[in-house]
C-alpha cells in the first residue's frame, strides 16, 4: 500500500465509503512501508484484505492462458473477480466471498 497512489487506494478500499485509515494514509503520503503498516495496525476500522488470512490471491492477467477457462472455474467455484487494471494495478484480484473475514490483533 505505500507504492500505491491516492487514487489507487480510493478505487481499491473506498467502495462502501472512505474508511478513515484510508485518509490517513493519503494524508501521511510519500508514506513508507513501515509507516503504512503502523496506520493499518492501529485503525479502529475498515476493510481488511483477504490476502492476510489466505482468502485471495491476485494474478497476472496476461499470464492465463485460457481465459474461457479461467472465467468458467471462477463461476464454478462462485469466487468473485476484480480487475485491478482500472485502478493502474495489473492484476485480478481472485477471492472466496465466503470465507469468514477474522482479524487478529496482537
Amino acid at each position: 500500500m505505500a507504492a500505491m497512489t491516492a487514487e489507487q487506494l480510493r478505487g481499491l478500499y473506498c467502495h462502501g465509503g472512505i474508511p478513515s485509515y484510508v485518509e490517513e494514509l493519503i494524508q501521511a503520503m510519500p508514506l513508507t512501508p513501515e509507516g503504512a503498516y503502523s496506520i493499518l495496525c492501529h485503525r479502529g476500522e475498515g476493510y481488511i484484505s483477504k490476502h492476510l488470512f489466505g482468502a485471495a490471491v491476485d494474478l497476472a492477467p496476461d499470464r492465463i492462458l485460457d481465459q474461457k477457462l479461467f472465467r468458467e472455474l471462477v463461476a464454478k467455484y462462485r469466487l468473485t473477480l476484480l480487475d485491478e487494471r482500472q485502478n493502474g494495478i495489473p492484476c485480478f484480484h481472485l477471492a472466496d466471498p465466503d470465507a469468514e473475514i477474522r482479524i487478529v490483533r496482537e
